[in-house]
């Protein structure tokens, strides 16, 4: 019995479980859950997840949520080799660092940017919002500095989350003629990753969404 992904394209957080699926080489079936129309508040969605979120994982009757969450129960559970996240304790807590410095710096600046515009039609972007995104992105063109990727030589799920957020702020246009390190490093994750078709779908449906409100030169 396949697993089932409940997913929504224009998430970030839900194209990294996407990607990790894809990349792993294992067996899912997509449930869309569109946020923009309130899917995640259907009686059926909310028995599975109280939370309302996306992504949604179910694996034989075992429901997981929180995209991060989900990368590391499925590559410890179903990957064939420990490079995509070490069991070197070392290893694993650089992994692990990368992947809470996306949870709770980079993305969340790049939430902060987009929630005003996305939900409460705001259409400029403040310079001090404008200012922690770009503080967040250096951060990250500083881990690429001496390694092809996030933690080291090696391609690892912290890569794939981030890789959903850096192509996610990519498609709303802002300049990253900056941070050179990060640019070089999407184009080798794209090579590197499988499912980036998907990713491109869903970068571009919410860079849409986003352009659309703003008023010109917001960027």
């Amino acid at each position: 019995m396949p697993m089932k992904l409940f997913h929504w394209p224009p998430s970030a957080p839900s194209r990294c479980a996407y990607l990790t699926l894809k990349t792993l080489g294992l067996e899912f079936e997509v449930k869309m859950i569109d946020l923009s129309e309130k899917e995640q508040y259907s009686p059926e969605f909310l028995s599975m997840n109280p939370q309302h979120i996306v992504p949604t994982l179910e694996d034989n009757g075992f429901f997981l949520w929180e995209s991060r969450a989900i990368a590391c129960y499925l590559v410890d559970r179903y990957a064939k080799t420990d490079t995509l996240y070490p069991r070197n304790l070392e290893k694993r807590a650089i992994v692990n660092q990368r992947l809470y410095f996306d949870a709770t710096t980079l993305y969340p600046a790049v939430r902060n940017v987009c929630q005003p515009i996305m939900h409460m039609n705001a259409s400029t972007i403040p310079g001090d919002k404008k200012q922690l995104l770009n503080n967040a992105l250096d951060h990250l063109d500083y881990y690429l500095e001496r390694d092809d990727f996030a933690c080291g030589i090696y391609l690892t799920i912290a890569d794939i989350s981030l890789y959903a957020t850096a192509t996610t702020v990519q498609a709303i246009g802002w300049d990253f003629s900056r941070f050179k390190n990060i640019k070089k490093w999407i184009k080798r994750c794209t090579h590197h990753i499988q499912g980036s078709e998907e990713n491109i779908r869903g970068c571009e449906e919410f860079g849409r969404r986003i352009l659309e409100k703003l008023q010109p030169n917001q960027i």
